[in-house]
């Protein structure tokens, strides 16, 4: 079996940083802001990759 390997921000190319003050947040909510702002960047984007900072959980898990 593999292991992930773990996401740094120098894999990324162009990333963009989404920043959400709200303590009640969830991931529905944090996926609905992910989309309206990639869909600024591109009326179809095929996939979006996230960190969130106060679990260390990210996605995709790089093989």
């Amino acid at each position: 079996m593999s292991s992930c390997k773990i996401l740094a921000r120098e894999m990324l190319h162009l990333p963009i940083d989404v920043f959400i003050e709200d303590a009640d947040l969830d991931l529905y909510r944090a996926r609905r802001v992910a989309d309206s702002r990639a869909r600024q960047i591109s009326e179809d984007p095929m996939l979006l990759a996230w960190y969130d900072h106060r679990s260390g959980e990210f996605s995709p898990r790089v093989e």
